[in-house]
């Protein structure tokens, strides 16, 4: 992966944040603080599908989401790996093992799974190959992938795909991401 590669999103949350002076300083020190070994473009929109569009327009490989408020830790540990450097971390994660996305996965067997809108790594040439599928929260009721949840202290540490399916109706925004992976029979992983 080369840094033409890679683009940054930002997330415009200032109405959950809901005071807008407060947003704008939110906003500052996300872009300052990964503008520390990033600096290309950062693509900003109010959705991460707006975000992800605007991605695979210009032809990048990886987007990077995070929304106002969010800090690179100079520590990630993502893959086998463990603890790592942001950007090292991010190299790792996207030559280690194919992946259309990896974020901090929320959700369990009953409400399903789903993926916060920030800290989320997208290989956007999966996205175009899986048909651009929206990451806002849509209920719908519908068969769904198995799930293998590998589990950790801290949370779910990644889901892999079975042959087991199972009828339900999810609620969290990325669930369509989830289960468009896992269809593919690519794991998802939690990248925080």
């Amino acid at each position: 992966m080369t840094r033409a590669d890679l683009v940054f999103g930002l997330l415009d949350n200032s109405d959950a944040i809901g005071d807008r002076a407060v947003a704008a300083k939110y906003r500052d020190l996300t872009i300052s603080w990964s503008r520390y070994g990033y600096r290309g473009e950062i693509l900003e929109g109010t959705s991460v599908d707006e975000i992800l569009s605007r991605a695979s327009a210009e032809e990048y490989a990886y987007c990077f989401i995070q929304s106002y408020g969010y800090v690179i830790s100079e520590r990630w540990r993502t893959g086998p790996q463990g603890n790592r450097d942001f950007h090292a971390a991010l190299e790792g994660l996207v030559h280690e093992r194919e992946f259309f996305v990896s974020g901090h996965i929320i959700g369990d067997e009953r409400s399903w799974y789903g993926l916060r809108a920030t800290g989320l790594v997208v290989d956007l040439r999966w996205y175009r190959r899986l048909g651009a599928p929206g990451f806002e929260p849509t209920p719908a009721s519908l068969s769904l992938p198995g799930v293998h949840v590998e589990r950790t202290a801290d949370g779910i540490r990644s889901l892999s795909p079975t042959r087991k399916a199972l009828d339900g109706v999810p609620t969290h925004a990325g669930w369509r991401f989830v289960e468009a992976s896992l269809r593919e029979g690519l794991p998802v992983t939690d990248s925080t």
